[in-house]
């Protein structure tokens, strides 16, 4: 549990607390404001959708998420789960994923 006299031991360093979403937000605010040196904390989960108590880890699996979602290879992966064929396809005949979306012969 963070507190003044464990942030205080930092005392010389540049600190930036990353507080999970919600209550320990304002809490860490209150605790970085008594530290006796400049404590920055950041804001950027309480500008998102996530969660009360979500951290700075749910952030960075929900953008990871997100690309995964948009690129090429969650479309493989649906198409593996409806032909159990393809993952070995793609695996025997050496294929990669390419810009466009084709299974391209890995020439390398």
């Amino acid at each position: 549990m963070l507190n003044v006299q464990k942030l205080n031991t930092l005392k010389g360093y540049q600190v930036t607390l990353f507080p999970d979403k919600g209550k320990a937000f304002m809490k860490w605010i209150k605790i970085a404001e008594s530290a006796c040196f400049h404590v920055q904390v950041n804001t950027v989960l309480e500008n998102t959708d996530l969660n009360e108590g979500d951290d700075i880890a749910d952030l960075v699996i929900s953008i990871k998420k997100e690309q995964y979602l948009a690129g090429p290879e969650a479309l493989i992966d649906k198409f593996k789960r409806k032909n159990k064929y393809l993952g070995l396809l793609i695996q025997k005949f050496d294929l990669v994923i390419g810009c466009t979306m084709i299974l391209l012969y890995n020439v390398y």
